[in-house]
């Protein structure tokens, strides 16, 4: 008994790790909009990003899954090359490390290299994560508090599974990048060499034309629109249904999907699409309390934020996508490029809420919710296996 409670205790403070590492970021995040010195803002800013960066950099190897299946033994291989030739040559699990994509195998090269240190390649990919996240969210929103808030929604929702899928959310945040270019300045320039950047570090990324068509589609100003019954309904808002029930279609069709994949050098995705859909837990986890939100205290956000549009189509994406999960691993993967935009549409729809006293208990609901979700997803079902997190040195 002694022992179970000492474990039990244990598990108690690996949940606190993450906890006061997602609030201590936060506050940090939220405090410096209140200093006027730049350089101290900056420094203070680049602490709250470091510290969940060191987080990930001092687990042990066992912690998410993939490190094991692939990054140690890409470590190992690049300690001992001489070239960086001979590392693509060399073996990881039934491939050969030339099988991954260049960009991140060449970056865990570099860093062992330079480092020759396991925990320096482990810190510096969720630096290659959260670093571009939080510059989207500054191109989105200038406003520092709001940021804050947004960072928190990514920690609780996405954090934990960052420890696991490492290549592709490096993709993910790049994605989201360049998507914040789109959304600041229209830059299409920088949305597709961020997007052919992500590519390097995972081939999914090129699935980022959807995001692109959708914000494309959402925010072009159409000539005609649609006048039902005294109602007004803009074209591209008609465009973006069509958009969507194509996609539902493709998802339902998965012969015609998995030809897409296989035509976009995705073949590795395209094997695994095969069965019958049915709806799973992935489908309603985010999508239905973003529904809900938007239904109780989204009233003002249609009218104050330009792209709403984009990003309703954006979770009905997320939704259909995610339809998948019933018979194929890697469709929730495919889901999170849309899934991330999560972190500035839920707390956004508090943001554009003209009543006070509604927008501030929607921040209480969202924190309620994210806990509650971070807590089943990565506590109870261990997504990932990120819990009870292990410091490399208590091994």
């Amino acid at each position: 008994p002694i022992e179970i409670f000492k474990r039990t205790n244990k598990k108690e403070v690996y949940k606190v790790i993450y906890l006061v590492t997602f609030f201590l970021s936060f506050l940090l995040l939220y405090l410096s909009e209140y200093i006027n010195n730049k350089y101290v803002k900056r420094m203070i800013t680049g602490i709250s990003i470091l510290i969940p960066c060191l987080l990930a950099g001092l687990r042990f190897e066992t912690i998410g899954t993939d490190v094991t299946i692939y990054l140690k033994k890409m470590f190992l291989n690049a300690n001992v090359s001489n070239n960086f030739f001979e590392f693509l040559k060399m073996g990881i699990r039934y491939d050969t490390v030339s099988s991954y994509e260049y960009g991140f195998t060449f970056m865990v090269y570099i860093i062992t290299k330079i480092f020759h240190n396991f925990q320096f390649v482990l810190f510096f990919i969720e630096t290659l994560v959260l670093f571009p996240i939080y510059k989207g969210l500054k191109n989105i929103f200038q406003d520092n508090k709001k940021v804050s808030i947004c960072m928190l929604v990514y920690f609780f929702l996405f954090y934990n599974t960052s420890f696991n899928l490492m290549r592709q959310y490096i993709a993910i945040s790049l994605v989201f990048l360049g998507t914040s270019y789109l959304i600041k300045d229209k830059s299409i320039l920088k949305f597709f060499l961020l997007t052919f950047f992500a590519y390097l570090f995972h081939k999914s990324s090129l699935l980022a034309i959807f995001i692109f068509l959708i914000y494309y589609i959402s925010n072009h100003e159409f000539k005609r629109c649609l006048k039902i019954n005294n109602h007004i309904i803009k074209f591209n808002e008609i465009t973006l249904l069509i958009l969507s029930i194509l996609c539902f279609f493709l998802v339902i069709n998965n012969n015609i999907f998995a030809n897409l994949l296989s035509s976009l050098n995705l073949d590795y995705y395209a094997r695994y699409v095969n069965g019958t859909v049915t709806f799973a837990i992935q489908c309603i986890v985010r999508f239905i309390p973003f529904i809900i939100f938007l239904f109780l205290f989204g009233k003002n956000f249609k009218q104050l934020d330009n792209n709403f549009s984009f990003y309703i189509t954006i979770a009905f994406f997320e939704f259909i996508f995610n339809l998948f999960s019933s018979f194929n691993v890697f469709s929730s993967r495919i889901a999170l490029y849309f899934s991330v935009f999560y972190i500035v549409s839920l707390p956004s729809i508090s943001f554009y809420n003209k009543n006070k006293l509604l927008s501030n208990i929607m921040k209480v609901l969202l924190l309620i919710y994210l806990i509650i979700y971070w807590y089943y997803y990565s506590i109870y079902c261990n997504g990932g296996e990120t819990f009870p997190y292990i410091f490399y040195f208590n091994k």
